[in-house]
């Protein structure tokens, strides 16, 4: 039956594993096909087109049309719910229309971009150009086939008169029209050859030609030209001067002396300049975009990348222009000035008593660096390395006395074999946290860890045999957990065993006394090296936010990161050990021997500055938010009960964070490190952070004086500068046999010289007195013009009044000598860096 196959079941396939795991089961399960399948199948059986259906099953004539099967693809709404009609949408749930951040553009989109880009599709056509009559000439015998990009109208002009038109553009970019599409040439491959030592439109009558393959480097693509220099024999030619010379005059930089090949323009040194310095393009991007500019079709240009770095390299001593950066060091030295003097001044004020004998001590190293450092953290007491040699002193002198010991391993050795295991329990443990991947080679390295460990807890517990028989009792009575390991296996060290333990003879006499001593020697020690380890820790930290700017660096400071934190973490722990004996044998009583309680929260650097502002404002913010909060669950009419409590919880982080520079508490490992407990080492740390205060507050102070001092010497330096160039000037018509040419040009030379140092000297009085623009802002600058009437007129030089001149003592010929004003030109370029931008090194 046809309905039949229609509605065949598909087979499916279940696979289940077995109960080991290691075989697959397959079921099969018959299910209805869904309805696109009935569909394809009706097709398959009835027929593909309407017609075949209708001859098929010839439906009654009577019938309605309404009653035929609609044939019409149906598109459902979701996935196996094909009866299901689609939702409606209330019209408040509709969205709304779509609002573009450009409207502009998206408006560009809707209704000229196909106009756009029919009209670039143009250009690569004719268009309504005259394809059969020159424009230039009107000549019928010449057809018109080429048009150049650079010039306006893009008309087609005849092979003679497109030449012609380029005479004095001679680096435009020509087309050739094949007929049906444009193709490059060059002006070239037309005839055209550039003439250099005459005006323009005059030829040479005995011209040398260049070399063969003369390429020009211009802003717009790599050139090959053809070029004729004025030749020896011509009448001109002392005018016009060697091959160099003509092309520098002609706006072409040459590459060498004698014989030059390669030029690059004025123009495109300018450009690249620019972009070298603005954009901060390489050499290599810059001179591979002219590349492509000259042929994107993959055909590479000649090769001339060496030479065009050295021209570029020689052109590189135009002086660069970064315009306010002195203002902005004074500026920023302003506000640092004020930040540093209010800090110093509440720093003074709460310790009022003490500041004045602090100021004595800078002074007194400042002027004598031999005295006592006022920066510097002094320790004092043992480390653990000098009480366990004098342990080792005391031994070999009752050897030498004739007392007799228990064992070869003496008493010292033991304790100290006993806190070796410890800190070797503490180091596997942090081990085994740290390999939370668990590969195969993190568990070969962890359990050689622990093989070592277990031969010396065996040597460990031999010796305690013979020192102290309570801790092997002790740990024959303790019951070991199921998953214990050996690190975490407790030693039963004196101090952890009760008096009564201890006692009769179970554990050896001055044992506890040498466990007391190393564990306060233990927490000196830890304390210092927590202290060295936070340090690097910050600076480590500083390093990778300002240098690891990829996948690998990153990486490579991540796992110096936690190889310090791990360090970190063996000296905090080896402190904690210590004093929990040392407060366990000391009847619990906290203050009893001089150390405090390492807390986590204990565990940090001394907070900078800005760091307290950036936390003080984060503070802010999420008060702000935990408020906006409460009102919303108040409003919903939630529980709040206990709200209140979590909220003044939150904040409280480790170590104080969030409070600000006026509440901000040193942690006590920075000043009680070394010390006694006593109150001297927080006047150390106190004495230390105001001598770094008052550093800061002195060092923005000078710095706001030089640059005071740099203001107002840097206008007058630069009017002397221009005064020098204005004399020289009026020097010029005084030199003997010099060419009137050359004359005119150094003249127009110094002028442009004095003009520079006059915008120069005006811009800097304009800037010392200008406002302090807010934070991205820019200044707005006078017009360009304006800027360069102004320094006309004033650097315009009466020559005829040179006769009455009565500075000649001072007056400098240009290009010549002199020692008397050799110190004040020596510091042209650092004046004009200074007003346009400091040094050279900060580009």
């Amino acid at each position: 039956m046809p309905d039949a196959e229609i509605h065949r079941p598909l087979t499916t396939f279940v696979d289940h594993p077995s109960e080991d795991m290691r075989r697959m089961y397959r079921e099969v399960r018959p299910i209805d096909p869904p309805l696109p399948i009935k569909h394809a199948r009706r097709t398959t059986v009835y027929g593909a087109t309407p017609q075949a259906n209708a001859s098929a099953h010839a439906p009654d004539p009577s019938s309605s049309v309404s009653d035929a099967p609609d044939e019409r693809y149906e598109m459902f709404y979701g996935t196996g719910d094909y009866d299901i009609p689609r939702p409606s949408c209330p019209d408040a749930l509709r969205p709304t229309k779509a609002i573009f951040s450009d409207q502009t553009l998206y408006n560009w989109k809707q209704s000229l971009r196909d106009r756009y880009v029919r009209e670039f599709m143009r250009l690569d056509g004719c268009g309504d150009v005259n394809q059969t009559l020159c424009p230039g000439c009107s000549d019928p015998d010449k057809r018109p086939g080429y048009r150049c990009r650079e010039c306006k109208g893009g008309l087609l002009f005849c092979k003679e008169c497109c030449v012609w038109r380029h005479l004095e553009n001679p680096l435009h970019r020509i087309e050739a029209w094949d007929g049906s599409r444009f193709l490059k040439t060059c002006l070239k491959a037309l005839g055209l050859r550039v003439q250099f030592g005459h005006p323009p439109g005059e030829y040479c009558a005995n011209p040398e030609q260049g070399r063969k393959g003369f390429v020009v480097l211009h802003n717009n693509a790599i050139h090959q030209v053809a070029v004729d220099f004025c030749g020896r024999s011509c009448e001109n030619r002392a005018h016009a001067g060697p091959h160099d010379t003509q092309l520098l005059r002609g706006g072409w930089y040459p590459a060498s002396e004698e014989c030059p090949q390669t030029c690059m323009t004025l123009v495109a040194l300018e450009k690249c300049h620019i972009q070298l310095l603005q954009a901060k393009t390489t050499f290599y991007d810059y001179y591979h975009a002219l590349e492509k500019l000259t042929q994107h079709d993959g055909t590479i240009p000649p090769d001339r990348y060496q030479v065009f770095i050295r021209i570029c390299r020689a052109y590189r001593h135009v002086m660069m222009l970064k315009p306010d950066t002195l203002r902005r060091r004074l500026d920023k030295a302003l506000e640092q000035q004020i930040i540093q003097r209010e800090a110093l001044e509440e720093f003074s004020q709460q310790q009022r008593d003490c500041v004045e004998g602090w100021k004595k001590m800078v002074h007194d190293f400042e002027e004598d660096g031999t005295k006592k450092n006022p920066y510097e953290v002094v320790f004092v007491g043992l480390m653990e390395n000098q009480v366990r040699l004098q342990f080792q002193n005391d031994e070999e002198e009752q050897a030498r006395q004739g007392v007799p010991v228990k064992h070869r391993v003496t008493s010292s050795t033991f304790v100290a074999e006993c806190l070796e295991v410890e800190e070797n329990q503490r180091e596997v443990r942090v081990q085994a946290e740290l390999k939370k991947a668990k590969t195969t080679v993190q568990q070969i390295d962890l359990g050689t860890l622990r093989t070592k460990l277990i031969r010396r807890l065996q040597r460990l517990r031999k010796l305690q045999q013979t020192y102290s028989p309570a801790s092997i009792m002790a740990l024959e009575n303790r019951k070991a957990l199921e998953d214990e390991h050996l690190e975490d296996e407790p030693l039963f060290l004196p101090s952890s065993l009760s008096v009564a333990e201890r006692a009769g003879g179970r554990c050896a006499d001055g044992l506890l006394e040498m466990e007391l001593l190393m564990r306060n020697a233990q927490c000196r020690a830890s304390l210092v090296k927590l202290c060295n380890q936070l340090v690097i820790k910050a600076r480590f930290l500083n390093y990778k936010k300002l240098h690891s700017c990829h996948v690998g660096a990153n990486t490579r400071a991540r796992t110096i990161v936690d190889r310090n934190k791990t360090k970190i973490r063996l000296h905090s722990e080896k402190y904690q050990a210590a004093w929990n004996a040392l407060f366990v044998c000391n009847r619990r009583i906290e203050g009893a021997f001089g150390w405090k309680q390492l807390k986590k929260g204990d565990i940090r650097c001394m907070e900078d500055t800005d760091d307290v502002k950036k936390k003080e404002e984060k503070r802010k913010r999420a008060a702000v938010k935990r408020k906006r909060k409460y009102q919303e669950l108040l409003a919903h009419g939630e529980d709040l009960q206990g709200f209140e409590e979590d909220v003044e919880s939150e904040g409280e982080g480790e170590g104080g964070a969030g409070r600000g520079e006026s509440t901000q508490e040193v942690s006590w490992i920075w000043t009680a490190a070394g010390m006694t407990g006593t109150d001297a080492g927080l006047e150390d740390a106190l004495r230390i952070e105001w001598a770094k205060a008052y550093a800061r507050s002195r060092r923005w102070d000078e710095e706001v004086r030089l640059l005071q001092e740099e203001f107002r010497q840097l206008p007058i330096s630069l009017e002397f500068e221009a005064d020098i160039w204005a004399r020289r000037a009026k020097r010029v018509p005084e030199m003997d046999g010099l060419d009137q040419a050359y004359a005119e040009g150094m003249v127009a030379y110094a002028l442009k010289q004095q003009v520079m140092f006059l915008k120069l000297t005006a811009h800097a009085r304009e800037t010392e007195t200008a406002p302090r623009l807010e934070k991205g802002k820019k200044r707005a600058k006078a017009p360009i013009v304006d800027l360069l009437m102004d320094a006309m007129n004033a650097a315009a030089v009466p020559f005829e009044e040179e006769e009455g001149d009565d500075d000649g003592d001072g007056d400098v010929a240009l290009g010549a000598e002199d020692d008397s004003d050799g110190d004040d030109y020596g510091l042209l370029e650092s004046d004009e860096e200074l007003v346009m931008g400091g040094e050279l090194d900060d580009v």
